[in-house]
C-alpha cells in the first residue's frame, strides 16, 4: 500500500493512505529523509522511500498550481 507523509509530529510521522485513512507511525519505521508529501510504499513493518512517485506528484501539483495562477488573457 502506498501512504504519502502529511506532517511530523515529534517522534511520529501521520500517514495518509489511497483510501485517505490516517495512520500514525514511529519515526523509526520510517526512511530518514523523509517530509511531509514524500511517498511511501509498506514493506512488512517498514516503509520505503518511493522517490519517483514523490516527484511525480509534486510535478502534478506545481502544474495544477501553475495553471491556477497563470495569466490567460
Amino acid at each position: 500500500m502506498k501512504f504519502s507523509v502529511d506532517r511530523i509530529e515529534g517522534k511520529t510521522a501521520v500517514l495518509i493512505d489511497e483510501e485517505r485513512n490516517k495512520i500514525t507511525v514511529s519515526l523509526s519505521l520510517l526512511p530518514d529523509a523523509i517530509k511531509p508529501g514524500s511517498m511511501l510504499i509498506e514493506s512488512g513493518e517498514r516503509y520505503i522511500y518511493d522517490e519517483a512517485e514523490t516527484k511525480r506528484r509534486k510535478k502534478l501539483l506545481l502544474d495544477l498550481q501553475n495553471s491556477l495562477f497563470s495569466d490567460k488573457n
